[in-house]
């Protein structure tokens, strides 16, 4: 009788707390299960931190990473996109946790590791608007750091072995008749392919040249990715790191294009070893394209606010790595 009487007890004191004061059991255990911080950023009433629940995780494994953004009640928060790719985790899924009322706001998604050693991940930028108080009316963004996580492959006991699969199974005995139609069958739709690849070969003959998709022009390309940047209205709308982000991946992408060096997926660190030495880029270019990369980073990952003259130059500098200074008059530089 004293244990019902506690019992009871127990579920009038809880039911008099109110929802809003207990965490969904979901939120707790999504964010408790990954222990691991990546890191950590903040930047004035906002702050990001990312965590995973993977500690050794191995080639094949599939984990979780949990993005947890506190900010004040005067911040306004845009809508995060995830692309099916993080830098070199490919995304399997997206599940969030639901949300605390008055707590932060969590998404959690689901990766794979694309290849074994050091694989970089890389998130878009928390984007908000201050609604009240000091910078009301402005948009600003925090850069997430790029990350990183070493993925270790198979043990060789656990790696898959023909042997696993085991024997072959017999030979499915057909009654006569239908062996026959589906020799048939077979016969037909062989006979029918041959007549295609026959027919269109010597239409290709006839022609004198087979078909061959267009090949991609560098430079217009480039052309088309800066136009298309400056109208996006990044710079006014205060997402800078957004910005620095597009800028320095049309020329990563360019380089990579006319040169072949592997630009795009290398932290600047390594494709800057990677250029040293080659042809394409004396000692003046590689240096000029070393401050132009660097002062990039600043404003991506250190969350720098650059002035005009400083996105200016940095435009210029793009436009030059990519064979377009005689065009850089027709664009308009941003202002910060």
């Amino acid at each position: 009788m004293r244990r019902i009487l506690s019992t009871l007890l127990l579920l009038v004191v809880c039911g008099a707390c109110g929802d809003d004061e207990i965490p969904s059991p979901g939120v707790v255990s999504e964010v408790a299960e990954a222990t691991r911080v990546l890191w950590s950023a903040s930047l004035g009433p906002v702050a990001a931190t990312l965590r995973t629940d993977a500690h050794e995780p191995r080639f094949g494994d599939r984990f979780q990473l949990v993005l947890e953004i506190v900010h004040e009640p005067r911040v306004r928060l845009e809508p995060m996109e995830f692309t099916d790719r993080i830098g070199h985790f490919r995304r399997v899924g997206r599940k969030d946790p639901p949300r605390v009322e008055g707590g932060p706001v969590v998404y959690g998604l689901r990766v794979e590791p694309e290849r074994t050693g050091a694989n970089i991940g890389k998130l878009p930028p928390v984007v908000f608007e201050v609604t009240e108080g000091e910078g009301a009316g402005s948009m600003q963004a925090l850069s997430i750091p790029a990350f990183e996580m070493d993925v270790a492959g198979l043990p060789q006991e656990q790696r898959p072995t023909l042997a696993d699969v085991g024997d072959p199974l017999p030979p499915l005995a057909l009654p006569p008749r239908e062996r026959g139609m589906l020799t048939l069958w077979v016969a037909i739709v062989g006979a029918a392919v041959l007549l295609s690849l026959t027919g269109l070969v010597w239409w290709q003959r006839r022609r004198g040249t087979a078909w061959t998709p267009p090949p991609i022009d560098p430079l217009s390309e480039a052309r088309r990715a800066l136009a298309a940047l400056m109208g996006a209205g990044l710079v006014e709308a205060g997402a800078f790191a957004a910005f620095y982000v597009e800028l320095t991946s049309i020329v990563r992408l360019f380089i990579e294009r006319t040169t072949g060096v592997d630009a795009p997926d290398r932290t600047t660190e390594e494709f800057l070893r990677e250029v040293e030495g080659h042809v394409s880029f004396p000692v003046q270019k590689r240096q000029s394209l070393g401050r132009f990369l660097e002062a990039a980073d600043l404003v991506k990952y250190a969350a720098q606010v650059p002035g005009s003259s400083e996105i200016a130059e940095a435009v210029g500098a793009a436009y030059a790595f990519c064979g377009l200074e005689s065009e850089q008059a027709e664009a308009c530089a941003p202002s910060s």
